[in-house]
């Protein structure tokens, strides 16, 4: 998935969180402006994916354990 993040009122440009197929985003942001992403991935668990740094690169998603998404 591709993901936007505003800064000093501008957008920046699409940026790749990695490769994954994941769905039903939800994007919130840290207190230093950093993004968190949660999804649902294969088979409804849900999956995680963070900035490094403030408009930085990203972590790479991962699978938050047995915790099933609920529809």
């Amino acid at each position: 998935p591709e993901v936007k993040a505003m800064t000093d009122s501008n957008w920046s440009a699409w940026t790749s969180s990695g490769n994954a197929n994941i769905s039903q985003f939800c994007v919130g942001s840290n207190l230093d402006g950093r993004l968190e992403i949660f999804g649902i991935g294969p088979q409804g668990l849900i999956q995680h994916n963070s900035q490094k740094t403030l408009r930085g690169d990203w972590n790479g998603w991962e699978n938050l354990g047995n915790q099933h998404a609920s529809h």
